[in-house]
């Protein structure tokens, strides 16, 4: 039976960048590993235990897991893109790792075989429909004695590598583009507070939500860079073939926004993410 998905709107979205996305694949590792890396210290997986990683894109957050995990333990990747899985299903064969395993699924709803010790994710909770619905489903999933961590975005504001190209661009753009805060997207989980009432209400306990910032990076230099964050904005990258002529505008102004950071290591920016851990 092909699993459900709940959020057909983000399976659209991402049907359609998966392919974007893994051509992009080295430069998002590169951006988001500090992060990413961070949040797994605080899930300190052990060896033998099983994890759920949501929102597992090409598979990096898995076997980086997968490391730490040992032969006895395992990872089971999930990703709402096809695309996506069948990319990090591909480097699984050339980058080891038996314990690593992936599919396609909508961790709103998707039924688990088997409970977890623990749920991770690296910037990929941040995306569904009916996040109530959502974590709780994922706490169904976890052992009574499991806990959960994941990375997502800060507010906007603290996280000038896309505030300042969004600004720049978002004149160009339809008037209510990016407007909706509560809308899925990579900064719907901002709120702190929000986060520790949506788990508090999922029945999650011992919430904390850390913050931790680190310098990204964005490109080599300020042409790869705005490649890179025309790919990332939603909506901007079709424009090249619905739009030629205003994709070439947004494609200006978002080199003009982030020249100014160009230096020796490439353009490199702030960025704030908040470090979520909690016990089942």
């Amino acid at each position: 039976m092909a699993n459900e998905i709940a959020n057909a709107a983000q399976a659209e979205i991402w049907g359609k960048t998966g392919p974007l996305w893994l051509r992009m694949q080295k430069q998002l590792d590169l951006h988001v590993n500090n992060h990413g890396l961070r949040g797994i210290d605080a899930a300190d997986p052990s060896p033998g235990e099983a994890v759920l990683d949501i929102g597992c894109g090409a598979g990096t957050s898995s076997f980086q897991i997968a490391e730490r995990l040992g032969p006895s333990g395992s990872v089971l990747g999930a990703d709402i893109s096809s695309t996506m899985v069948e990319g990090a299903v591909e480097r699984a064969k050339t980058a080891g790792g038996d314990n690593v395993s992936f599919m396609v699924a909508d961790a709103q709803v998707h039924t688990f075989d088997q409970p977890f010790d623990l749920v991770f994710s690296r910037f990929g909770v941040m995306f569904f429909a009916d996040p109530p619905a959502a974590f709780a489903n994922i706490r169904a999933a976890l052992k009574p004695t499991g806990r959960i961590t994941f990375v997502c975005w800060q507010s906007p504001m603290k996280n000038s590598w896309i505030a300042s190209p969004l600004q720049a661009a978002r004149p160009l753009l339809p008037e209510s583009y990016g407007t909706d805060p509560n809308a899925p997207g990579p900064f719907s989980m901002a709120d702190p507070d929000g986060i520790k009432s949506l788990l508090g209400e999922a029945g999650f306990s011992d919430i904390a939500v850390d913050g931790f910032e680190a310098k990204v990076n964005l490109g080599e230099d300020a042409d790869a860079a705005t490649d890179f964050m025309t790919g990332l904005l939603p909506g901007v990258g079709p424009l090249a073939q619905t739009d030629p002529p205003l994709a070439k505008k947004v494609h200006a102004a978002i080199r003009d926004a982030l020249v100014p950071f160009a230096g020796p290591d490439g353009v490199e920016m702030d960025s704030a993410t908040w470090i979520v851990t909690a016990r089942a």
